[in-house]
């Protein structure tokens, strides 16, 4: 589901990212946008921008990171699709009439565009989902940097972590989620400002992702029990490790 609204999401982005590469650009289009031609054009694009954006492995990884792999997929998914409608433009003048109003120039804002309205919900996504972005926005400059940790156990203890590494002075750890080892536990939910960013039995699917995306992982806290509780603890300890 939620992987079904981010690809939605992006398909409107692009249909935003035409519109207004077309406004900035001050290009006047030989056609009525809303025409039976107009709405068939968009239509095609959405088809394309969500065949290119699947075959570029835009949505291979937790979209809700923002990590380097994400802008390099959303880099690719962009200009392919900016190079593969520039090629259609100019198979559609040669074979049947110039399109009055659309030259380079509206690809090049085009691509410009639909890069930055796509990358920018997942980068502000991942800054209202991150529990420490707040706090390191009201760090002080002279303060020692916190370092990153997440918390895998159950929700009853999540609570008394959380408290007792804000409460530690100097701060030295900082809980940037919760991977709850209960599988029937409230995903998204937040507990102390900390999210629950996933449940058994996906935790080191999850946390493979955070590794890959997250440079600045220091820690991994487990509750009591944990090694119990967790049929891959094991795998988990060698992801983080690595």
């Amino acid at each position: 589901m939620r992987q079904a609204i981010i690809m939605i999401q992006d398909l409107v982005m692009v249909l935003v990212a035409v519109a207004l590469s077309l406004i900035l650009s001050q290009s006047r289009l030989s056609f009525d946008a809303f025409s039976f031609a107009g709405l068939v054009c968009w239509a095609i694009i959405v088809l394309a921008a969500h065949l290119l954006f699947r075959s570029c492995g835009l949505y291979n990884t937790v979209w809700r990171f923002a990590s380097t792999p994400d802008f390099f997929n959303i880099l690719k998914g962009c200009g392919s699709l900016t190079v593969v409608l520039y090629l259609a433009s100019l198979a559609f003048r040669f074979f049947f009439q110039p399109v009055a109003g659309l030259n380079e120039r509206q690809f090049i804002v085009f691509f410009l565009v639909s890069f930055t309205i796509i990358s920018a919900p997942r980068l502000y996504y991942r800054f209202l989902r991150d529990g420490a972005s707040w706090r390191i926005l009201r760090r002080a400059p002279g303060d020692a940097p916190v370092k990153q940790a997440l918390f895998i156990g159950r929700l009853s203890e999540a609570d008394v972590i959380v408290r007792f590494t804000r409460t530690a002075v100097p701060a030295e750890y900082a809980i940037a989620g919760i991977m709850a080892t209960e599988s029937d536990a409230p995903l998204g939910t937040r507990i102390q400002g900390v999210p629950v960013v996933a449940l058994r039995p996906r935790l080191v699917e999850v946390l493979e992702d955070y590794v890959k995306g997250t440079e600045n992982l220091d820690l991994l806290i487990f509750g009591n029990g944990a090694e119990r509780d967790i049929e891959d603890y094991a795998e988990l300890v060698r992801v983080a490790r690595h």
